[in-house]
C-alpha cells in the first residue's frame, strides 16, 4: 500500500501516516463490526470526514513545501550561479595579475639583460683598449730594446773595426817595415 501511494507522489512520511489512519479506523470497523447499518454509516462518515481532513493537511503541507523547496532550489541555483561568476571574475583578475606580472618580470629581465649587455660591452672596450695599450707599450719596449741592442751592436762593431783597421795597419805597418827590409836586404844581396 505504501508503495501505491509513493506511486501517486505521495512521501513515505506522507504514505505510512495514510496506512497508519487506514489501519486504525479498518481495526475500529472490525472491532464495530457486529455494529448496526447507522453506525457503520456514521462511522464511515467519521473516517471520510477524518481521511478528507488528513489528505487537506497532506495537500496543505505539500503546497507550503513544494514553493519553500522551489525557492531555495531557485535560491540555491541563483547563489551558485552568483559564485560561478564571482570566481570567474576573480579567475580572470588573477590571470590578468599573473600576466601582468609576467609582463613587468619580463621587462625587468630585458632591462637587465641590456644593462648588462652595455656593461659587457664597456667591459669589453675597456679590455680592447687595455690591450691596445699594453701592446703598444710592449712594442714600444721592444723597440726601445731594439733600437738600444742595435745601438749597441754598432758600437761595437765600430769597435771591432776600429781594431781590425788598427790591427791591419799595424800589420800592414809591420808587413810594409818587413817588406822594406827584404827590400833593403835585397839591394845589399844585389850589390854584392
Amino acid at each position: 500500500m505504501v508503495r501505491r501511494l509513493e506511486a501517486e507522489e505521495m512521501s513515505l512520511k506522507q504514505a505510512k501516516g495514510i496506512i497508519y489512519v487506514i489501519t486504525e479506523v479498518f481495526m475500529e470497523i472490525v472491532a464495530q463490526s457486529f455494529v448496526s447499518k447507522d453506525e457503520t454509516q456514521k462511522i464511515g462518515m467519521i473516517l471520510e470526514s477524518k481521511m478528507s481532513k488528513f489528505k487537506s493537511k497532506v495537500e496543505s503541507s505539500q503546497e507550503c513545501h513544494f514553493p519553500l523547496l522551489q525557492r531555495e532550489t531557485e535560491k540555491l541555483g541563483s547563489d551558485i550561479e552568483k559564485t560561478r561568476s564571482e570566481l570567474q571574475h576573480e579567475t580572470e583578475k588573477f590571470r590578468s595579475n599573473i600576466e601582468k606580472t609576467h609582463s613587468e618580470l619580463r621587462y625587468e629581465i630585458d632591462k637587465a639583460t641590456v644593462g648588462l649587455r652595455l656593461d659587457w660591452n664597456d667591459d669589453i672596450n675597456k679590455l680592447d683598449r687595455i690591450c691596445i695599450l699594453m701592446r703598444e707599450r710592449h712594442f714600444s719596449l721592444l723597440q726601445r730594446d731594439t733600437e738600444k741592442l742595435r745601438s749597441d751592436i754598432e758600437k761595437m762593431c765600430s769597435k771591432l773595426r776600429y781594431e781590425i783597421d788598427r790591427v791591419t795597419a799595424g800589420q800592414c805597418l809591420d808587413l810594409n817595415n818587413d817588406i822594406d827590409k827584404l827590400d833593403w836586404v835585397n839591394l845589399v844581396f844585389a850589390s854584392k
